[in-house]
């Protein structure tokens, strides 16, 4: 730089004073943060599950089997199903572990008869049961 005290003199490089700059920056800025939200909207839309009638299957149901051992021949299993979120394992997955495994909120009030259990396994849905080594079958939670 020759000269440091030499300014630019934006109007007659560019023909706009330094307002008019600014302004015209603002303008382009803004627009590209309007555009952004009206892109991702175009995104195709989520549709929620719904049965053969097209009508919306929103989960009504939880089951939750507790067993320690393998599978389909445990040394103790337990299976729980009601409706969901009404506790003792049924509200997610979470809740089902630890109430097989009397952990979380469910370690000084206990859990599952029987427990605690090693394994657990939760569902949820329109249609929910268990099955155990005591019926036919294959053990665990089953919905629909």
């Amino acid at each position: 730089m020759d000269n440091p005290e030499k300014r630019i003199d934006l109007n007659s490089e560019l023909g706009m004073s330094r307002r008019d700059l600014i302004r015209r920056g603002a303008i382009v800025g803004g627009t590209l943060l309007w555009v952004a939200p009206a892109i991702q909207s175009m995104a195709p839309k989520a549709f929620a599950q719904t049965d053969g009638d097209n009508r919306v299957s929103v989960p009504q149901c939880a089951a939750c089997y507790c067993w320690t051992g393998d599978k389909q021949s445990p040394t103790i299993n337990r299976g729980f199903d009601g409706d969901l979120g009404s506790g003792g394992g049924l509200n997610n997955p979470t809740d089902c572990q630890d109430f097989c495994a009397h952990t979380g909120a469910y370690a000084g009030s206990g859990g599952a008869t029987g427990g605690p259990f090693t394994n657990s396994e939760f569902c949820s849905g329109t249609n929910c049961e268990t099955n155990t080594q005591v019926e036919p079958g294959t053990n665990g939670a089953f919905c629909t």
